[in-house]
């Protein structure tokens, strides 16, 4: 019942076709995105070197593109895996790792599940809930580990929601921009101090054919400077594909906490 419910709720939210689709982005630009892949895998295994090798999670696995997990697997005793859903291929491919974990949370600490009912009732009873009243605590771990990294994650939190929420027309667009600082603040605080990883894109470049840039945007909501940076790059998002004419460009960083 309560995986029916949780299925219902993300289908609402069109998470499945998303999560079809950056696995279709993937294929399509599979030559561009090697090297922010290749970046991701070493930044992740960088930054695991130093700590103890009992257990690791790794927050928004997803299809595994960006995870070194065969190399995990050979460093840690255990290896958990969280994301809100695991695709049916890689709960396939993982099998075979006697030692891998594969865990369906929210890593957004909630929200998921809260928004969907948010908009239910003000559907139900034109009643609007303030984003501000909702219970958002950041990731909850079932456990301790020796290592963490959230990777490629903390951008993506809100979008789902945000677009969810934007069809109802609810909340005005500082209201959701306050809600998504909520986020990615409440993700930051929720990773434990001197064993975490982020990885995380954090500025979008777009530009014509020529290379020269007409829009530059910051992604995030939130300031990671504080934080000591352990490797920088650029993404090659998008090359025409799905944005004719126009190159996109993700500026990506790994900041060990």
């Amino acid at each position: 019942m309560f995986l029916n419910r949780k299925y219902r709720v993300l289908k609402k939210m069109n998470y499945f076709s998303d999560q079809r689709g950056i696995f279709e982005r993937y294929i399509n630009e599979s030559s561009s995105w090697a090297s922010h892949l290749q970046h991701t895998k070493q930044a992740i295994l960088n930054a695991a070197a130093h700590h103890p090798k009992n257990s690791c999670a790794i927050l928004g696995s997803g299809w595994l593109l960006d995870i070194p997990i065969e190399e995990l697997v050979q460093q840690f005793k255990e290896v958990y895996l969280f994301d809100i859903l695991h695709p049916s291929q890689i709960k396939h491919k993982l099998q075979k790792y006697p030692n891998v974990y594969l865990v369906e949370q929210d890593i957004t600490g909630g929200a998921v599940q809260q928004i969907y009912e948010s908009v239910q009732m003000f559907k139900s009873f034109k009643q609007k809930r303030e984003l501000s009243d909702l219970q958002i605590n950041g990731f909850q771990y079932p456990k301790q580990f020796d290592f963490i990294a959230s990777v490629n994650i903390l951008s993506q939190l809100d979008q789902m929601l945000l677009n969810y929420l934007r069809k109802y027309n609810l909340y005005t667009e500082a209201e959701l921009t306050t809600f998504k600082t909520m986020l990615q603040t409440q993700h930051i605080q929720s990773l434990p101090q001197n064993k975490s990883c982020v990885i995380t894109d954090y500025e979008e470049i777009v530009t014509d054919t020529q290379g020269h840039i007409e829009k530059q945007q910051s992604i995030l909501a939130i300031d990671l400077s504080r934080y000591t940076t352990l490797a920088e790059w650029e993404w090659e998002f998008d090359k025409q594909q799905y944005y004719p004419g126009k190159n996109v460009i993700f500026r990506v960083k790994a900041v060990v906490l």
